[in-house]
């Protein structure tokens, strides 16, 4: 009838992982915000001091303040006593690590 049957089987099947396809978790940094809302001045403080920087942008995206940070300060404020209030975004960046967190300027 011109029709071809084929029977076939897998004996032995192996996967094998050389492409990880996960991410390592990163090593948040410990630092804290305050005041947030803030009025005259944000504080940030770090656990341990690292070598970085801290930017802070309003909400259009640009930059109104930059502070560089050093292995031997704790320690940095922004003065916000001129900045309009509202929703800032400030970037705290230090080696590969980069994270943002919102502050509330609020006069």
């Amino acid at each position: 009838n011109g029709e071809t049957v084929v029977e076939a089987a897998v004996d032995d099947f192996s996967i094998y992982d050389t492409y990880p396809t996960g991410v390592n978790a990163l090593a948040k940094t410990t630092f804290s915000i305050h005041p947030n809302p803030a009025d005259q001045t944000v504080n940030i403080t770090f656990s341990a001091p690292t070598a970085g920087s801290v930017q802070m942008y309003d909400i259009t995206g640009r930059q109104v303040a930059a502070i560089s940070t050093n292995a031997n300060t704790a320690t940095y404020s922004i003065n916000t006593a001129n900045m309009p209030s509202g929703t800032y975004m400030l970037m705290l960046q230090n080696g590969t690590t980069v994270e943002s967190h919102k502050v509330v300027i609020n006069h």
